[in-house]
């Protein structure tokens, strides 16, 4: 899944996937693609995330980029 940001959403995106893939594996591995891609005129890149682990099911994998929103705004 390729998405259009800035590079420090991209970073805490990819150190998180990483990060998580790590965290929930007793052992296996993971592995991070780059690729270019060009699309027109913009260039740019994909970045790819793969482990060994349980995954992501695919009914929640949709959600996984949208806006983070919190029904009750106090905080504790």
């Amino acid at each position: 899944m390729c998405r259009i940001g800035d590079s420090t959403r991209l970073r805490q995106i990819v150190v998180n996937l990483v990060g998580n893939a790590i965290k929930f594996m007793e052992s296996g591995e993971v592995t991070v693609i780059v690729k270019s891609r060009v699309e027109g005129d913009v260039d740019g890149f994909c970045v790819e995330v793969h482990d060994s682990g349980i995954g992501i099911p695919k009914e929640k994998a949709d959600g996984l980029f949208n806006a983070f929103t919190q029904v009750d705004a106090t905080t504790a």
